[in-house]
């Protein structure tokens, strides 16, 4: 008992001391001669960009969690899936249209692909952790190569998009990242509420309506407040890979598979996850040009191989 109570103490001064220096380190550092230039640096940029990580690598990891759950599947994950392709595209066809609910794009570009890919898998028989990747892989290909065609057909409309995608942390507009706080805050708990249906499906169909679960209500339910999620962080941020895959396996290992506890907890540590690469990119390296899913990726893909090692048994 003690011992984990020393591990989340020690988690949370690491988050701590994370989010300080998210705020505190960065190109311009605090002087007397600058200090009203360093403050609205701090608040205007620094602060909504943490918040921003932070909600981030929370939702991702929510959206790795729920899919995990309702596809019985630990490979599923935003990226993998190929939703936050889909949600990508959604984005850059609003963008487009000169549709201004972009965040409603991305919502259906990532239902589009989360139902296509899940029928891809299906044509294989049964859906396996193989048969869910490699239709992952073909959709984000895909996806990626329609996204490319219209950033060549329509360079003016699509100017910044290409460093968008590969995952960034600005924030543009405060009044999405208010939105983006209330639904993370609404999605969280409603999901968190159905605790106990999650562990019964992460269990098997059956199990689940034997014990009182109308599963294809509850599927549906979680699958959609999930997806919006992962849309809207999906819409500010870009693609950002992997979150979604490494972080639920962390927290399992911490709190074991009960989603009451196992939520809570892989939200900090998506948080947490984020803020590290928030403060290595804008605070360490001090360049903002390099894309925040670079950072992701460098740890996904090794721990992507590592579990498809554990899985044969190598």
């Amino acid at each position: 008992m003690k011992k984990k109570w020393l591990i989340w103490l020690t988690l949370f001064l690491l988050f701590g001391l994370a989010v300080y220096l998210a705020l505190v380190l960065g190109s311009i550092r605090y002087s007397e001669e600058k200090a009203v230039l360093w403050y609205s640096i701090v608040w205007k940029i620094r602060f909504p960009r943490m918040i921003l990580a932070i909600l981030t690598g929370a939702a991702l990891s929510l959206g790795g969690i729920v899919y995990q759950a309702l596809l019985k599947n630990n490979l599923a994950e935003p990226y993998l899936l190929g939703v936050s392709s889909g949600a990508a595209l959604g984005t850059v066809i609003f963008i487009l249209l000169g549709i201004s609910l972009i965040p409603a794009g991305a919502f259906l570009g990532a239902i589009g692909a989360f139902f296509l890919i899940i029928t891809l898998a299906k044509l294989s028989g049964k859906i396996s952790s193989f048969s869910l990747v490699l239709s992952g892989v073909v959709i984000n290909a895909f996806f990626a190569a329609l996204i490319s065609l219209m950033i060549s057909l329509f360079p003016r409309k699509t100017f910044g998009i290409l460093f968008w995608l590969m995952g960034n942390l600005e924030v543009y507009e405060l009044k999405i990242l208010y939105i983006f706080i209330f639904l993370f805050v609404l999605i969280s708990l409603i999901i968190l509420a159905f605790h106990r249906q999650l562990d019964l499906l992460a269990l098997g169909e059956e199990e689940a309506f034997y014990l009182g679960v109308d599963v294809q209500k509850i599927r549906l339910s979680l699958f959609l407040l999930s997806t919006l999620l992962v849309a809207v962080a999906v819409s500010l941020t870009g693609i950002i890979g992997f979150v979604g895959l490494i972080v639920p396996h962390l927290a399992r290992l911490l709190v074991g598979a009960k989603h009451l506890r196992l939520i809570p907890v892989a939200l900090f540590i998506g948080a947490f996850f984020m803020l590290i690469g928030n403060v290595l990119i804008y605070g360490v390296l001090k360049n903002p040009d390099l894309p925040i899913g670079v950072f992701t990726a460098l740890l996904g893909v090794p721990f992507l191989f590592y579990i498809f090692l554990r899985k044969k048994g190598v």
